[in-house]
């Protein structure tokens, strides 16, 4: 079962959380590298997150890697990046097997080592990564970025936030462009390597059967992060001047329209939860109002969905129509929305979304993966003071009530309207 989270401050720039557990057969570390997302970064942290994890000074390629991972009772390595509003995230997670269902008793020690190897003593010869894998991660991450596009669904939510914060930090794609890949070097990667392990602010998570005195011992011997000077974390505000509507031509069958809005509503908020239940409710599933009105009734798109950034005060709804209906879709999602924040949502609609919301958060402690990526992100931004609770948690969501929801929809603003434009035979 999980019980309590602790916590601790390690240093000025290291912070460890536990969640202490013996629900799984296994133990999860993951360490959260911060970083603030800005356009010059991010394509150096996504390329930096694949080389790390191809070799070290000990596993110089990255068959032995893999071979001494799989020794050690097949650990799981996993290494990338994530965006979180202005956040840029390196995260690296390594699950193993907990120490009470096999014979090694000093696998929570092994796996920090692994970890420590990978972190302070990455492959690196004369101020450089290996050339060949620098030059293979490069390649693959350029061809990953210009494949985006062949999931179009993804692409129009991606392409709407690039239009709605033009010229802010937050339009960057989570792996960075293109153009700024291009230009980077293997100097210039290990130079940022050695600023992001001096100034980085860093979280560590652990989920498992052990102590929090025996985390807390093994992460300041392993991973422990000195006190340089911590880089400055100051986010941009977004500022709504009017409505964009950007259309875009595409060889495609399938329009693809996407609104975006800013509601102000961070995870902070006293209207957080009742933001997630409004969004729900608004077209996050099969008993939304829009895929009722606009699937089954009208019969007008083929999907439609909801999507939200709780860390930017921003969400998203993305359909799939003819292209020849995106003028009526586009009245009747303005209208579905007048109608919400004129109060035209019942008790039977939160009923049915609070439900759905506590299955969603029960089933995540399931699976460590999820769990843990959940958990950080209820943690990040957060005072280390912060109670993490699952029964609290679900409590402020049954506390939701329609009047908290109406003020949710009161607050959209309508920033941006991007439609790929669909219609090829």
């Amino acid at each position: 079962m999980m019980q309590d989270m602790e916590s601790a401050q390690l240093s000025n720039r290291l912070k460890l959380y536990m969640i202490q557990s013996d629900k799984f057969k296994t133990d999860l570390i993951g360490i959260y590298i911060k970083r603030r997302l800005t356009k010059e970064e991010a394509g150096l942290n996504a390329l930096l997150s694949r080389l790390l994890i191809r070799g070290t000074k000990t596993f110089d390629t990255t068959k032995k890697l893999n071979i001494h991972l799989e020794s050690c009772y097949g650990m799981i390595l996993v290494s990338d990046v994530v965006k979180y509003g202005d956040h840029h995230i390196l995260q690296l997670k390594l699950q193993f097997p907990d120490a009470k269902h096999i014979l090694d008793k000093n696998i929570f020690e092994d796996a920090l080592e692994i970890l420590h190897e990978i972190l302070f003593h990455p492959l690196v010869k004369e101020g450089c990564f290996n050339q060949a894998f620098f030059d293979q991660e490069k390649k693959h991450l350029i061809d990953e970025i210009n494949s985006r596009v062949n999931d179009k669904m993804s692409y129009s939510i991606e392409r709407c936030i690039e239009c709605m914060y033009e010229d802010e930090d937050y339009e960057t794609y989570v792996y960075g462009d293109i153009k700024n890949i291009e230009s980077i070097t293997n100097e210039i990667l290990y130079a940022h390597y050695l600023k992001v392990i001096s100034e980085s602010q860093v979280d560590v998570s652990v989920m498992g059967d052990l102590t929090f005195e025996t985390v807390k011992k093994g992460v300041v011997e392993k991973l422990y992060f000195d006190d340089f000077s911590v880089m400055s974390n100051a986010f941009e505000t977004h500022l709504i001047k009017q409505t964009k509507v950007i259309h875009e031509e595409f060889n495609v069958k399938q329009g693809k329209l996407v609104l975006g809005y800013d509601t102000q509503i961070l995870n902070t908020d006293p209207l957080y939860e009742a933001s997630v239940l409004a969004y729900h409710i608004m077209g996050g599933g099969p008993n939304s109002q829009l895929f009722k009105l606009l699937r089954e009734d009208k019969s007008l798109c083929y999907y439609v969905f909801s999507k939200s950034d709780k860390f930017k005060g921003c969400m998203f709804i993305g359909v799939g129509i003819d292209s020849e209906n995106y003028d009526l879709v586009l009245d009747l999602i303005d209208k579905t929305v007048k109608n919400l924040c004129a109060g035209k949502v019942s008790e039977e609609e939160l009923r049915l979304a609070k439900e759905a919301m506590v299955t969603s958060i029960r089933s995540l402690s399931d699976y460590p993966n999820s769990f843990i990526n959940f958990f950080y992100t209820e943690i990040l931004d957060q005072p280390l003071s912060y109670e993490f609770s699952i029964e609290k948690m679900i409590e402020a969501y049954q506390n939701v009530t329609v009047e908290d929801l109406i003020a949710v929809y009161q607050n959209l603003i309508l920033d941006t309207v991007y439609f790929i434009n669909g219609g090829a035979k």
